[in-house]
């Protein structure tokens, strides 16, 4: 199979990079609430971009419990290979919420009538459901550092 001029201009462009390039950087030291704890019972203390989960409770809305997470080190980087950060997945998910201002109202009136006659209301929560180590949607390559994208802030 011969090869032409610019497969091999193309091929030697790639290694002289990964040759320049040399050997991928260290992460900057971590804060102690972002360090790893590889022998931790929980998890999210063992993730590359560790997690708190909480419950977030109220009564008047259906689902009464939402599992919500929260990165324990929102923006810092989490990989040597670019510009990975720490970030919090979220999504809108569908709620309902009563129109009974107590819930003391609303047993009341389950009492007194067998059954409750209140209103609903739908609306979206937006929640985060995950930490992620990702990068930017939108990156420009920077001709003096090409090995670290930068994010577009719009």
């Amino acid at each position: 199979m011969a090869v032409n001029g610019i497969t091999s201009l193309c091929i030697v462009t790639s290694v002289g990079f990964f040759l320049a390039s040399g050997a991928p950087s260290q992460l900057p030291p971590r804060d102690e609430k972002c360090r790893l704890q590889p022998n931790s019972k929980h998890i999210g203390d063992r993730a590359t971009c560790p997690f708190t989960t909480t419950f977030d409770v109220d009564p008047k809305r259906c689902p009464e419990k939402i599992i919500r997470v929260s990165c324990n080190c929102s923006g810092s980087l989490c990989s040597d290979s670019g510009d990975f950060r720490c970030t919090e997945a979220q999504t809108l998910i569908p709620v309902l919420y009563s129109d009974t201002s107590k819930e003391e109202d609303i047993l009341s009136a389950k009492r007194r009538e067998g059954a409750i006659n209140t209103r609903m209301g739908i609306d979206m929560l937006l929640v985060s459901y995950a930490c992620v180590c990702s990068t930017s949607r939108s990156l420009i390559f920077l001709p003096d550092d090409v090995s670290r994208p930068m994010p577009i802030e719009i």
